[in-house]
């Protein structure tokens, strides 16, 4: 009985293994992350996870992890409802309405922002800013992009908790470099 207990701990030792094996080979390759009305993609290595119930279809939100300890969050703004609806034109005003508007508008208001140098491959041009916000024992960081292509606005916004933030902001930062539209 004892030589059976250790043959199944031993097979159950080499399955758990296996299996985390092939876990940590596929969740780093990078992924495709789409929106869901397919208007733009941005790739990431394969382990963060996707939000599928975002808000609308030209949002794509994802997470690094279970706990949610850093975030991306993409919205889509169609140029002609922008202006038509919102009276949003340039990119300067866009910046305006998205600072004091948007769900990242009490960041702004409390945190220390800084300019910062940033161009994205695919768009036409972009602001970028960095918030950092400290709260008792806490510092939140957000890289926060309002972008500007032929046919839409974007505005990109990586937060997170400044640990995890330090580590994967320069790798998240050339990715979102890179967003496609569709």
């Amino acid at each position: 009985m004892n030589v059976i207990k250790k043959i199944r701990v031993c097979f159950l030792f080499i399955f758990v293994t296996a299996l985390f094996a092939g876990c940590s080979k596929e969740d780093t390759a990078p992924r495709e992350y789409t929106n869901a009305g397919e208007n733009y993609a941005l790739t990431l290595s394969g382990n963060w996870i996707q939000d599928t119930g975002a808000s609308n279809e030209d949002m794509l939100v994802a997470y690094f992890d279970e706990e949610k300890n850093m975030s991306i969050s993409i919205q889509r703004y169609d140029k002609e409802i922008a202006k038509d609806t919102m009276g949003l034109d340039t990119l300067e005003r866009f910046q305006v309405y998205y600072q004091t508007n948007a769900f990242i508008a009490g960041l702004y208001a409390a945190a220390e922002v800084t300019q910062q140098d940033y161009t994205m491959v695919n768009m036409t041009a972009a602001v970028a800013e960095e918030l950092v916000l400290s709260e008792e024992d806490t510092v939140i960081k957000a890289f926060c992009v309002v972008a500007e292509s032929e046919n839409a606005y974007y505005t990109c916004t990586i937060t997170g908790e400044q640990s995890v933030y330090d580590k994967e902001i320069a790798v998240l930062k050339e990715a979102l470099s890179n967003l496609s539209e569709k």
